[in-house]
């Protein structure tokens, strides 16, 4: 009877170690999906307007003298568009003498390769002091320029991981 009980007892604790390492030392290996989050370079479409290329090839000023108009400086500045699209440029005068200054505009739509001539005037006494300056403003073009910016994306990621038999058998 005595060998009888140790043999139980050997067989249940043989049983009992059997369940533990089943139980609760990782033996499988189960993979799973998780989202993780990284940073990525993004293009984008911009509209983007640019002034039109222009070359200013000439610019000539003078003193003139005209029965109606009596003495008056004119100045002239002469663009080319090197552009490939067409436009309407405008030229700024502003003419100083020690005592005023005046202001004149002209225009013109000029075509791709074209070289327009354009004028200002102003009213100044014979023999008088005077200086000049332009500003010429170019048309604009509305162009699409590709820009890059950094965004935060998600991709799935397989994991592994051990666990053990117990919670294999729980979990489904």
């Amino acid at each position: 009877m005595k060998r009888r009980n140790i043999a139980i007892i050997s067989s249940v604790v043989i049983v009992l170690i059997v369940a533990i390492v089943i139980c609760f030392i990782p033996l499988i290996q189960v993979s799973y999906s998780v989202d993780e989050r990284y940073q990525a370079t993004e293009t984008y479409p911009v509209q983007v307007d640019k002034p039109l290329n222009y070359r200013e090839t000439r610019a000539y000023n003078g003193e003139k003298w005209n029965l109606s108009l009596g003495a008056y400086a004119e100045c002239s500045v002469s663009i080319e568009n090197i552009d490939t699209v067409p436009g309407t440029f405008v030229v700024d005068f502003t003419f100083t003498t020690l005592r005023r200054t005046f202001s004149d505009s002209d225009r013109a739509y000029i075509l791709p390769g074209e070289v327009t001539t354009l004028k200002g005037l102003a009213d100044i006494a014979m023999g008088e002091d005077w200086t000049w300056s332009r500003k010429i403003t170019p048309a604009t073009k509305t162009i699409t320029e590709t820009r890059e910016r950094e965004v935060w994306k998600t991709r799935p990621v397989m994991r592994y991981k051990k666990i053990t038999m117990l919670e294999y058998l729980t979990s489904y």
